[in-house]
């Protein structure tokens, strides 16, 4: 977990968890969720390969 996406797509995962087992807040949580995968993909999509 070099990257700052990664950090930031964990958090944000890990704070859905949390809404969800939790709090029940609804929707945001699962805004939360699709933005944390989103950024996840993201940089999964960006990162350079090595040849």
């Amino acid at each position: 977990m070099n990257s700052i996406l990664y950090i930031t797509s964990f958090i944000l995962i890990v704070l859905w968890a949390i809404g969800f087992f939790l709090f029940a807040l609804g929707n945001f949580m699962y805004l939360i969720l699709v933005i944390g995968v989103a950024a996840l993909f993201a940089g999964l999509i960006r990162r350079p390969t090595v040849v």
